[in-house]
């Protein structure tokens, strides 16, 4: 029974599926079988629950209420969900914690932080007669693309960021990589698109706890995902 919902035993795998929630319940299996042999020391246990709390911003007595109920949760279920997170992030620091630092240093240049300026349309023709307005100085930038460009970035006059290079699109990662700030570069073709850049400012990455907590983060998904795509497929 799910509220005033009933449902059988039998249901809730077919029903899984039917949601598209079996991966989700196999990545937790995953992740599980992974921390099984991670105890926490009581201080630990402690610190968990306080740092769970803090994080969901349910530290007084009514919004903790609110959570258990919205989730269906007891306390002492709470109690284990803490300690699970925690336990996940001892496994990533055990893992993957010795690798970080030549792990930094071979992608440090895709983790630079890069603000942009871009300006997109489906034209040629456009996008040549645009990039020229801009390099005469006859239009600004932020004027253009309030005025043309075809995306969200409209609304911000180009501006976008920042953000680190590996979020963005192969093809614009590597223009900005080379670019020098507040040059604009001839225009690119992206899919449909065709697309004038300007980098605006760039921040050279740092291994530093934010860095650490991304990496770690970003190679315990790969794992997971890894995981996923090797377990045998329903018949």
């Amino acid at each position: 029974m799910v509220d005033d919902i009933p449902i059988q035993a039998g249901e809730l795998l077919p029903l899984l599926a039917k949601y598209r929630l079996l991966p989700k319940l196999k990545q937790e299996l995953i992740i599980d079988q992974a921390i099984a042999d991670i105890h926490l020391t009581a201080a630990q246990q402690e610190q968990a629950q306080q740092q769970f709390l803090a994080k969901y911003q349910i530290s007084e007595p009514e919004a903790q209420q609110a959570y258990l109920n919205y989730y269906g949760l007891t306390g002492d279920q709470l109690v284990e969900i803490a300690d699970r997170e925690a336990r996940i992030e001892i496994y990533k620091q055990q893992t993957w914690g010795h690798k970080l630092e030549s792990i930094f240093l071979t992608q440090r240049s895709q983790l630079d932080i890069v603000t942009y300026s871009l300006i997109r349309t489906n034209s040629a023709e456009v996008v040549q007669e645009l990039y020229f307005r801009i390099k005469d100085g006859e239009q600004s930038f932020t004027e253009v693309a309030s005025t043309y460009s075809e995306g969200p970035e409209a609304q911000t006059g180009g501006l976008l960021g920042p953000t680190p290079l590996h979020n963005l699109h192969p093809s614009i990662a590597q223009h900005l990589l080379i670019a020098k700030p507040g040059q604009i570069q001839p225009p690119i073709s992206i899919d449909k698109w065709y697309i004038l850049l300007r980098l605006e400012q760039k921040q050279a990455a740092v291994l530093d706890d934010v860095m650490r907590q991304s990496l770690l983060g970003q190679l315990f998904q790969q794992w997971l995902e890894q995981q996923l795509r090797m377990q045998p497929s329903p018949d």
